[in-house]
């Protein structure tokens, strides 16, 4: 079974001196033919959940500033909600007291 490559090529040719000389092909996907070892999608960042218990104080001041982080969210999000039905609740009452003085008007003429 042939595993088929996508290159990135500068240009719209694919003659052999390009293809010999590195001419700006460059394997887009990260398959491994077997050639290497393949490498991580990410270069220069590797994140593993095992770390994450290890008990190093930076994995402590992460997972405390990613706790802050989620509460400051969840303290925005619950005012958001708070106006929102303010604002809801403000506009049908005002609705209402329209409907009625509309209604008023209409039967004194």
């Amino acid at each position: 079974m042939e595993i088929s490559r996508t290159n990135a090529q500068n240009g719209g040719s694919s003659d052999s001196a390009k293809e010999s000389s590195g001419g700006g092909n460059r394997p887009v996907s990260n398959d491994d033919d077997g050639n290497g070892t393949k490498k991580d999608q990410f270069a220069g960042f590797s994140f593993k959940w095992g770390e994450l218990l290890n008990p190093d104080q930076d994995n402590f001041v992460a997972v405390g500033l990613a706790g802050v982080l989620t509460w400051a969210s969840l303290q925005v999000l619950s005012q958001l909600f708070f106006i929102s039905f303010a604002i809801l609740v403000a506009a049908l009452k005002y609705s209402f007291i329209a409907a009625l003085l509309i209604f008023i008007l209409v039967t004194l003429l």
